[in-house]
């Protein structure tokens, strides 16, 4: 849509090139300038022989004179079946960052956990989309949806885990009560974790870090 001073009119309506039954594109989306990307968490990859259903893909249009086309498809470089990279998106100047929050493998050689969940950040090149780094929370283990949100603006980023396990000041198990961790990408090229937040009046089921935004000096965490 775009806002002609007085109300919104549809612009066009923007499908994936290679769209198929039950993909879910549209289950997240993102805008800035001339950008938009859209994740497809359910749709299948190709890993060589291999049909991986719900693997995941994101697909990223331009806007060309008033024109939105589909510039490239990400799929991650790791993916695997129901991983559902795209299940959550964002964009900022020249960042994108897309969570699968059922994706099992970690990084650094540590073992997998089952739908620890991850996130996944580009960079804009001359032309395309490239690959830049895969992250994880230092605390996110089994079950964790690590990827389920994220927000990115400039050199921050900030990725929900809704379904963390915390502890209590006195040792009780608060399952599900959630957090959110927020990256820097520091001079050396390389996003590193600075913070893991979770809310000072925190409780089982909470779900801290169902949603996260970033803008500035700022963070947003829902807890639905």
């Amino acid at each position: 849509l775009r806002n002609n001073s007085v109300t919104w009119t549809v612009v066009q309506k923007i499908v994936a090139a290679d769209r198929a039954a039950d993909d879910e594109f549209g289950t997240s989306v993102a805008i800035s300038g001339d950008y938009a990307i859209v994740g497809a968490p359910r749709k299948t990859a190709t890993v060589g022989f291999e049909l991986n259903s719900a693997a995941g893909a994101v697909y990223i249009f331009k806007n060309t004179d008033g024109t939105w086309s589909q510039l490239q498809k990400l799929m991650a470089s790791d993916r695997e079946t129901f991983d559902e990279f795209g299940y959550s998106v964002a964009i900022s100047e020249n960042y994108v960052i897309v969570g699968a929050p059922y994706e099992d493998e970690y990084v650094n050689g540590l073992p997998s956990s089952s739908n620890k969940g991850s996130a996944y950040i580009y960079k804009k090149g001359a032309t395309v989309w490239m690959d830049e780094q895969k992250i994880v929370g230092n605390s996110a283990s089994n079950g964790d949806n690590f990827g389920w949100s994220v927000g990115i603006s400039e050199d921050y980023a900030i990725i929900g885990s809704p379904r963390e396990t915390l502890f209590a000041s006195g040792g009780a198990t608060l399952t599900e009560a959630g957090s959110a961790y927020i990256f820097r990408k520091f001079s050396s090229g390389t996003w590193t974790e600075m913070q893991m937040i979770n809310a000072s009046d925190k409780g089982a089921g909470d779900e801290f870090g169902t949603s996260v935004a970033i803008s500035g000096d700022y963070v947003i965490v829902g807890a639905m």
